[in-house]
């Protein structure tokens, strides 16, 4: 069968659809054979395939998976298997707990060679920030931002968009009714904002 990764750019590049991939590998258990730095396919895979809950359920247990053990910034490789008995990163190891960086890892990033700050990792915050906020800057004018926001299960989101005239902060809010209602507060008034319902 095909990992995770190869099968969202198959997705991604049109060879198959995005439903296809979700439904035949992407949501099969789907926080084992993933990869931090390639998770950016595999998010936007399945948010192409209007699969945002799984997403969401990604970034939580996969992703939160390294904060539960200390991470304040991406690895650069994880698997959900290192929270059976892993240590913390920010602790000295005890006596009976797995030391996650000395032992884990694969290929070249075998004992204490694998980052613990990894760029290609962040994929959730460009993920939170294109289909969680919603922001969809206008291509010829970067001051020109629509905002089509998706809290699927979540009661609300917030955070700031930059601009070259300054940041942009945005805050979503479930209703009581279903609703979402958008706020925000641009720094520059040459900053142009669109919200369609």
């Amino acid at each position: 069968g095909l990992n995770k990764a190869s099968t969202a750019l198959l997705a991604l590049a049109g060879i198959i659809s995005p439903t296809q991939a979700n439904q035949g590998v992407l949501s099969a258990d789907p926080l084992h054979r993933l990869a931090s730095f390639t998770a950016a396919f595999v998010l936007d895979a399945r948010s192409l395939a209007g699969d945002h809950a799984g997403c969401l359920d990604i970034l939580r247990r996969y992703f939160g998976g390294m904060i539960d053990l200390g991470a304040t910034t991406f690895w650069e490789d994880f698997d959900i298997t290192w929270l059976d008995n892993g240590g913390r990163i920010d602790e000295l190891p005890n006596p009976g707990s797995i030391d996650v960086h000395a032992r884990y890892g694969q290929s070249c990033y075998t004992g204490h060679r694998h980052s613990f700050c990894h760029g290609w990792s962040a994929s959730p915050t460009s993920w939170l920030t294109r289909e969680v906020l919603g922001v969809r800057p206008d291509p010829t004018n970067p001051l020109k931002i629509t905002l089509r926001p998706n809290l699927d299960t979540l009661k609300f989101a917030q955070g700031t968009w930059p601009t070259p005239a300054g940041p942009l902060h945005i805050h979503h809010e479930r209703q009581s009714d279903g609703s979402i209602r958008t706020s925000w507060n641009a720094s520059d008034k040459n900053i142009l904002v669109n919200c369609p319902e």
